[in-house]
């Protein structure tokens, strides 16, 4: 939790998300962060996310934090460090695509049906 207040609290990287967001860009938060930083600078807005169980209350929209990655137009979420290898696949189909992250996930041994993350 203290890394995420200090990611929310930091003047530099909120210009950075920012201008992320207004340039149609990806922004990207996994376990508190997606509450703790983007909801509460506005960057979700009421779009469905997810978050770390503890801090997915806090999320405007509710309906997809039981999920494990959520993408929500260029925002794209995950729950915890349980979560963080499918999120990581998620963010290698979006700024590559989809074959690309299929073979990087085969020589892992990932296990089966992290797939949904890239639905």
């Amino acid at each position: 939790m203290p890394g995420a207040e200090r990611l929310r609290d930091s003047a530099e990287l909120l210009v950075i998300m920012r201008k992320q967001k207004e340039e149609g860009r990806l922004l990207a938060a996994v376990c508190a962060s997606p509450s703790v930083v983007l909801h509460h600078h506005g960057l979700i807005g009421d779009a469905p996310a997810t978050a770390h169980p503890g801090f997915s209350g806090a999320l405007s929209n509710q309906e997809a934090v039981q999920q494990r990655v959520v993408r929500s137009g260029t925002v794209i979420t995950s729950r915890g460090p349980g979560t963080t290898l499918e999120f990581a696949l998620r963010l290698v189909a979006e700024l590559y695509d989809e074959k690309k992250a299929l073979d990087v996930a085969g020589p892992m041994v990932v296990a089966a049906g992290w797939e949904k993350a890239l639905e």
